[in-house]
């Protein structure tokens, strides 16, 4: 009989991680009180709640569902629970087998069931996490019947050189890599699906020109590190795409950085920027971005950006977008972004978006955050800048307006103190509109659950 066994190393850092995030926001004992499993992550793919509003009220079972490529191994990515509090993985739901620290690995045949128990202090819940193992694009290199087939990455199996590939009954162009000359001989190349097999460098990778990309990237969760390079005006070029259209989808990868900078005697994996605005994905996203995991930090240097207008002395620091008309959704943010010491101005860093914009009047949102989870710092880090009207940091969004949804946001990272006094102040700097009637309204943030607050 096989052992089962399980990979938490990782979760273990995130853990303690978080601990250590309490503790230097002097969280108070409404953001310690919690016993939360806030994410879990599963080879490269982000469990999904059945009932969102379980960790708000607490009702009926807490209960996730995560799909992964087909696989004889399982492993836990990272395991985020509330601040000071604890985490143990059992296969039963007596919670009597505990997968133990020491161990390697989930064996399982088809499917699984895990429960996580969340403990602080005399409180504790139980989490039951639901993993399904899909029968389809199974490799045709190995002998099944062994059932030993491990693909923790979470990788949809490709064969070797082929071009393209079915998935679900649809086809995908394969790239090995991220290059303009992958895509150039493509026809309409920017509303066709593609699926990443292996690991890629890239800097601007999606260069369609002017077109939108309404397709489908899948990274297949592989990473994708991005590289920097330098634009005519001597500034940061760190954005990969430029439009994501209505119909467009980018899902499933990591983003890495290939460099590191140093920020208060810590090392962070990322990149020094000097851009008076910036994001590290896309522009805009008016389609759907899924299931992207950061690791990049940013620091916001102390050279200004060079121009003539009151503008360029505004720097917007984001990680997913510049602009988000669409839905980002399962996305998991273990970037910072910090300013060094600085001269006098406007600092605006957001870890979602720059700016947040749903259809008018239409207060189902569609500008949307679902299911996304921080742990990065956010801090701009000069006295200058904090006496400067308007510098901030945000976790949600600089400007937004009341038409974006939020549902199932959760921060355990660290937010600076702004001088932003309006009761959405740590989410963004502004996040009102007026609505056909005349009347003022904010935006929803009752579905954030921010535990360092």
């Amino acid at each position: 009989m096989k052992r089962k066994t399980l990979i938490i190393s990782l979760s273990i850092a995130v853990l303690i991680i978080c601990a250590m995030a309490a503790v230097m926001t002097g969280c108070n004992a409404k953001g310690d009180e919690y016993a939360d499993l806030v994410a879990i992550r599963i080879n490269n793919h982000m469990a999904e709640w059945v009932d969102s509003s379980y960790n708000f009220d607490y009702k009926g079972v807490g209960e996730l569902n995560v799909t992964v490529p087909y696989t004889n191994y399982l492993e836990i990515n990272d395991l985020i629970v509330s601040p000071k509090a604890t985490a143990m993985v059992y296969e039963d739901e007596a919670c009597t087998q505990e997968l133990k620290e020491k161990d390697y690995y989930i064996y399982i045949d088809i499917n699984k069931t895990l429960y996580v128990k969340v403990i602080n202090n005399k409180k504790s819940n139980i989490y039951k996490v639901n993993v399904t193992v899909k029968q389809t694009n199974l490799p045709d290199n190995v002998d099944l019947s062994v059932k030993d087939y491990d693909n923790r990455g979470g990788h949809v199996y490709i064969p070797d050189s082929v071009k393209q590939v079915s998935i679900d009954g649809e086809d995908y162009y394969v790239l090995d890599r991220l290059e303009w000359y992958d895509c150039e001989n493509i026809s309409n190349a920017a509303s066709q699906r593609y699926i990443l097999s292996s690991d890629s460098r890239c800097s601007h990778f999606w260069k369609f020109g002017s077109d939108i990309f309404n397709g489908i990237f899948d990274g297949n969760g592989y990473m994708l590190y991005v590289e920097r390079s330098i634009n005519e005006k001597g500034a940061t070029n760190l954005t990969t795409i430029k439009e994501i259209g209505e119909n467009g989808v980018f899902r499933n990868f990591t983003l890495a950085a290939t460099s590191t900078f140093n920020y208060n005697s810590d090392t962070y994996a990322g990149y020094e920027v000097w851009n008076n605005k910036i994001a590290v994905l896309c522009n805009e996203n008016y389609g759907t971005i899924d299931n992207v995991c950061n690791s990049i930090s940013l620091m916001d240097s102390t050279t200004r950006f060079a121009g003539d207008t009151e503008e360029e002395y505004v720097h917007r620091l984001a990680i997913y977008a510049d602009v988000n008309r669409g839905v980002i959704s399962n996305c998991l943010n273990k970037g910072s972004i910090v300013g060094e010491e600085s001269d006098i101005k406007i600092r605006q860093f957001s870890i979602f978006a720059n700016e947040m914009h749903g259809e008018q009047y239409d207060y189902t949102g569609s500008a949307k955050l679902i299911n996304c989870v921080n742990t990065g710092n956010i801090e701009y880090n000069t006295t200058a800048s904090n006496d400067y009207h308007n510098s901030g940091v945000y976790l949600i969004a600089t400007n937004a307006d009341a038409y974006v949804q939020l549902n199932e946001v959760y921060n355990v990272g660290r937010i600076q103190k702004s001088n932003n006094k309006k009761k959405y102040g740590r989410y963004f700097l502004n996040a009102s509109s007026v609505n056909a009637n005349g009347k003022s309204r904010d935006v929803d943030c009752s579905r954030i659950k921010d535990y360092t607050k």
